[in-house]
């Protein structure tokens, strides 16, 4: 039995009314698929409509908390053998993205594997370019070490559920979860096969965070963080989300 086209969309969601809808919109666009669910992971804490825009959607909804508690807790419900954890405020623009991402996935028998990002910036065309060369150095950056054994990723991460499973998911309570997983995948015993995807394109996504804080202090604390994170390692990160490096 194939398991090409099937796929469980995971997506953790706290107060995010204003950005799920257009990315929900974007997945129930995609063509070329078998089988899709999407699994709204929505924390306690949210005040907003929320779980009502995922459940009018006839999206799966449970409960999350933090982005890794999220993920973890939508991939505990996840119906299908491939796993895909998507940001509520980032989407496909590309109706084929899932299926031209699928098809490289197992056409390259990846474990994991993560995908490059693109703003979501409509604005002056300096502002644009400043944002178009942060994502792209970064998108370099992510396709620079998928071979290493230290990768990155970020939103738009796919998994089998076995190696999700053995990983024992992400890890709860840190920044950088997401690239954190990657580099625990290729140094697991066996190592699994981890990638960065590039025939589907980019995601979109929000750059509401560089709006709200500042482009220079958002780079400063994100690359403080990432060089912390080299040095001593993702366990030096613990405590990020609550003193340095709020979500929302």
């Amino acid at each position: 039995m194939s398991f090409d086209k099937e796929v469980s969309i995971i997506i953790p969601a706290k107060n995010e009314e204003a950005y799920l809808p257009k990315t929900l919109d974007s997945l129930k666009r995609q063509k070329g698929l078998s089988k899709m669910e999407i699994i709204v992971s929505v924390s306690p804490e949210t005040t907003d409509k929320t779980a009502l825009i995922a459940e009018r959607y006839r999206c799966k909804v449970v409960e999350g908390g933090r982005p890794a508690t999220a993920r973890n807790s939508g991939a505990n419900k996840a119906s299908y053998e491939t796993l895909f954890f998507l940001d509520a405020d980032t989407y496909p623009e590309n109706d084929y993205f899932l299926s031209k991402a699928l098809s490289e996935f197992n056409s390259r028998n990846l474990d994991v594997a993560g995908t490059f990002l693109f703003p979501d910036f409509v604005g002056n065309g300096f502002k644009k370019s400043i944002y178009n060369m942060i994502f792209s150095i970064e998108n370099r950056v992510f396709l620079k070490r998928q071979k290493t054994k230290k990768p990155k990723m970020q939103s738009g991460m796919f998994f089998k559920k076995d190696a999700i499973t053995a990983l024992n998911g992400f890890k709860e309570g840190i920044f950088g979860e997401d690239s954190e997983i990657a580099e625990r995948a290729v140094n697991h015993n066996p190592p699994f096969n981890f990638g960065i995807l590039e025939s589907c394109g980019p995601l979109i996504t929000s750059v509401r965070r560089y709006e709200r804080e500042g482009i220079i202090n958002v780079l400063l604390k994100v690359l403080y963080l990432n060089a912390k994170a080299e040095i001593f390692g993702y366990d030096s990160l613990v405590g990020v989300y609550d003193n340095f490096y709020k979500l929302s």
